[in-house]
Formats: C-alpha cells, sequence, structure tokens
C-alpha cells in the first residue's frame, strides 16, 4: 500500500526522498480548453530546485492550494511563480491570455502537520491547505477569473457533476499541460475499504473519490480543486493505490470548515452555501476573533 503527496519535483531538487514521494498526475484526464477553467492556475515553486503544484484563484489577489507546496522551509516566497490563463506550460510562446505573478506571501493552515504512513516509507499530512498572495492582483477576463468556495460539504449523490483538474504529469509522460477527470464515486474516507484510510482521516473534513480504473491525479497536482457544479469543494492532495476495483483513490481537504480560515485572510471571497452564494468582504467580528484564538492556541 502506498500514499503520495502530489507536488512535482525535477533534477537538481534539494527536498527528501520521503518529499520526493509528493507526486501526483492526472491519468486518463481528459484535454482542457483555455478559458474553460479559468480559475485553475500552474505553481512553479523555485529557480534551479523546481517543484510544480496546482491552484484556484479565490480573489483577485489570492490562489488556494496544498500547504506542502509553499511550506517556508521549501523556498522562499519570491521564488513562488503563478501562471494563470495557460494550458499548456510547454507551449512556447505562452499564449497571449498567459499572466505570470509572484508571491507576494505563503501561508499554510497553522494545524498543518505531516507524519510518516505506510510503515515509515511515505509522508502523510493532515490540514494540508496553503494560501498565496500574488505581488499583484489578477486581471480578470473570460480566461482568468475566480472560482467560488462551498462552504458545506458536497452532495455524494451528485458525484456525476463534479471534477478533479491539475497540471500533474499524464499517461504519456512529462507534466505541465491542464487536464481534468470526471468523478465516478465520491465517500467520506472511512467508508473506503481500506484500513489506513479509515484510520487517519476519520474526520468529516476529508473527502475520497474515484474516477475509474486508470484515472487519477499524480505529479504536479497537489492544490488542485475538486469542483461541483462550477464551485470549489476541495483540495486535492494525497493518492493512494486501494484495490484493481478503485485503482487508485485521491484524497481531497473539503473547503466547508476552513471558510472562516481563509476569510480571515483573503477578502472578496464568494461563498455558497446550500441556497446560493454570497461574497465576503471581511470576516465578522466574532468569526475573526474566533479564528485569531485558534491560530494563537496552536502557537503556544
Amino acid at each position: 500500500m502506498k500514499f503520495v503527496l502530489l507536488f512535482s519535483c525535477v533534477t537538481l531538487c534539494s527536498v527528501s526522498t520521503n518529499s520526493l514521494r509528493r507526486q501526483a498526475r492526472v491519468f486518463g484526464g481528459d484535454d482542457v480548453l483555455i478559458g474553460q477553467y479559468p480559475y485553475v492556475v500552474f505553481i512553479v515553486i523555485g529557480r534551479t530546485s523546481v517543484m510544480y503544484c496546482t491552484g484556484s484563484i479565490i480573489s483577485k489577489s489570492w490562489v488556494l492550494t496544498a500547504a506542502h507546496c509553499v511550506e517556508s522551509q521549501l523556498v522562499p516566497t519570491h521564488k513562488i511563480r503563478i501562471y494563470a490563463g495557460i494550458v499548456n506550460y510547454y507551449a512556447q510562446p505562452l499564449p497571449k491570455s498567459a499572466q505570470i505573478l509572484y508571491a507576494k506571501n505563503a501561508i499554510t493552515h497553522p494545524a498543518y502537520t505531516t507524519f510518516n504512513a505506510t510503515n515509515y516509507t511515505d509522508i502523510g499530512s493532515f490540514n494540508d491547505l496553503g494560501l498565496i498572495q500574488t505581488m499583484e492582483p489578477f486581471i480578470l477576463n473570460k480566461f482568468v477569473n475566480i472560482v467560488s468556495i462551498k462552504s458545506v460539504l458536497p452532495h455524494f449523490e451528485q458525484v456525476n457533476m463534479c471534477k478533479a483538474m491539475g497540471f500533474g504529469r499524464t499517461e504519456e509522460g512529462g507534466t505541465k499541460k491542464l487536464k481534468s477527470i470526471s468523478l465516478t464515486s465520491l465517500f467520506r474516507c472511512t467508508e473506503v475499504a481500506d484500513d489506513e484510510l479509515n484510520t487517519l482521516f476519520q474526520s468529516q473534513d476529508y473527502l475520497c473519490s474515484s474516477a475509474g480504473v486508470g484515472r487519477y491525479v499524480y505529479n504536479g497536482d497537489s492544490g488542485s480543486p475538486m469542483v461541483c457544479n462550477g464551485i470549489l469543494v476541495a483540495v486535492c492532495f494525497w493518492v493512494k493505490y486501494v484495490s484493481e476495483k478503485l485503482d487508485r483513490v485521491m484524497l481531497h481537504i473539503g473547503s466547508a470548515n476552513f471558510v472562516d480560515w481563509i476569510t480571515y485572510y483573503v477578502p472578496d471571497v464568494t461563498v455558497c452555501a446550500n441556497k446560493g452564494c454570497e461574497k465576503r468582504t471581511i470576516l465578522d467580528g466574532q468569526s475573526r476573533q474566533n479564528v485569531f484564538r485558534f491560530v494563537k492556541s496552536l502557537s503556544q
């Protein structure tokens, strides 16, 4: 049994052997047109020692991704670049729709932790969410735009409306090309016939999904969104082979219980519940105090 955290690392990368297992790719994915998912961005971390991740634009100057993509000990914030308005990083020259922004600030969730998994052969993580603030705002248009965030868990029976996507490696090899896959199963990780998943991810914050045999995320897809009906409901951070029937199960951290943390830092986030969406320009005073107390308690 093997877990895989999902960022991609190329030559001269100075991360540890275990960190090299944090890989992901979209296998069996469908090609994507520019503007089809205008909120999905490609994240390049570092210059000589380079890692790749995927993220989502949630406000004019903010991107939601995985925490393990933006850990400060991995690379300085100013060496993070965000590519928006593209579907193929290898396409040169880049299309006129492309926007390249640099990071101003990177934040990991205060409860983000890593641990040894699968008999110490892989690295796992909890609360694996990160935020990137850009130096300049994105110029919003039909090719580069914002995705709304879900504040409640998705309806599992509506899985046919859900997709996973990312810039990870494909079965043809290579990486940095945006692909999407339609999910066929969506469930709590405690419902998977796998003792390790059942033990580690009992919280309702974690969702597991499958897209069928040979279709899954894998190198460079860390931080990629799971989107249902055009709304971000979770961020993908891990994948595990479970069985011949399910093949690999994708692990996502749901956005529902992290909305207050996100809006503590990010202005103008559009948050959707079951009855509609609203733009949160600023976190209300009580919620802001609650998040502040939570963050402070973790640092003590």
